[in-house]
């Protein structure tokens, strides 16, 4: 697996990249992941089908977190970045500021976690 740009994938690709990490995560920590964070935070509408077809329920890009509403696409919530020279001691303080995302967060995956229940993006929701 790698951390490219969904953006510039061919379908196979794209398909592969979103599809076997999920895979991987779930053999190895025994769970079921169902939130994507874009890799740098870059996604396009493709993108966002691709993830809601591969079982993700909902997608995170780079933005104010405090912005994400129950309105707020799924395929399109807001996280902080964390980037390598984060401290820990920074990395807290995010997390403690946006509890109510965390909540939100889970609140998604215990609640949809069927396929049934699963929430579309907005885009795939018209077509």
């Amino acid at each position: 697996m790698s951390h490219r740009n969904l953006e510039v994938l061919d379908d196979q690709s794209l398909y592969y990249e979103l599809n076997e990490s999920r895979t991987i995560l779930k053999q190895r920590f025994g769970l079921g992941f169902y939130a994507l964070a874009y890799p740098f935070g870059m996604f396009d509408e493709r993108v966002k089908r691709f993830a809601y077809k591969t079982g993700y329920h909902c997608a995170l890009c780079f933005g104010n977190t405090m912005s994400n509403t129950r309105f707020t696409d799924p395929f399109e919530m807001k996280r902080e970045k964390i980037l390598c020279s984060t401290s820990f001691k920074d990395f807290v303080r995010l997390v403690e500021i946006r509890c109510d995302f965390i909540r939100k967060i889970k609140y998604l995956t215990e609640h949809f976690a069927t396929d049934h229940h699963r929430i579309k993006p907005n885009a795939a929701q018209q077509n």
